[in-house]
Order: structure tokens, then sequence, then C-alpha cells
């Protein structure tokens, strides 16, 4: 995990210089501030649309899709961001297997869910044709 992140990080590091040199370059006189803004503005409106033009054809097959792909993106980040917490805190051990176990019980649990509602939706359906 700690070095997955490192490997991230340097990647940014170098990405943050390359456009510093930029803006030196060009003598753009931009801040650090004026550089986020720009460069995080684009790229999350970027993000956005491609992640929009998917999730519409996803929510045309099923938004129960759209449920989990959420769930699972923010329960990823909040697992990542406990155990980084516990990194700075040093409440605990920075590891990236309590990350994946977590999303596995996520996982495991939503297919337990998802096996009852085919069982009850069974169930209701037998009723309703015993009915008629």
């Amino acid at each position: 995990m700690v070095e997955a992140l490192k490997w991230f990080i340097e990647i940014v590091n170098k990405v943050h210089r390359w456009i510093l040199s930029l803006n030196d370059q060009y003598t753009w006189a931009l801040s650090d501030k004026d550089l986020h803004f720009i460069v995080f503005g684009l790229l999350a409106l970027g993000f956005f649309i491609m992640i929009h033009a998917l999730f519409r054809r996803i929510a045309k097959v099923s938004i129960s899709t759209l449920s989990f792909i959420y769930t699972f993106t923010v329960m990823f980040a909040l697992a990542m961001a406990i155990e980084f917490g516990q990194r700075v805190t040093r409440q605990g051990i920075m590891d990236f297997d309590d990350v994946l176990f977590g999303m596995v019980g996520f996982l495991v649990f939503f297919v337990i869910y998802q096996f009852i509602l085919v069982i009850l939706k069974a169930i209701q359906s037998f009723i309703k044709d015993r009915k008629r």
C-alpha cells in the first residue's frame, strides 16, 4: 500500500513539475492555486463527461448497477482514507490488504443481499400465481 502511494505521488509530482515548467517557460505567471484550479477543474470536467456518458448507458439497463458502482467507489475511498489516517496518526498499520478484505466483504454481503432479493421475488411471484 505504501509503495503504491509512493508510486502515485511520484507520478503526480512529475506531472506537477512539468506543468510548473510550462508555466515558467511560457511566462503565464499563474500561481500554484491558479494551476490547481485549472488542472483539477479540467480533469474533473473530462472525468464527469466520460462518467456521465457511461452512466447514461448503464441507467438504461439498471439503476442498481449505478448504485453498486457508486457504493463501491465511496467504500473504496473510505477504506483508503481510513488506512491513510492510520498511517498519519500511527493508530494502526497502513495495509492495502485491509482495503482489499474490506472490499471483498462488501462484495460477499452484496451477493448475499442479491440472493435474498431473488428468493423474495420468487416467493412473491409464487404467491401471485397461486391467487389467480
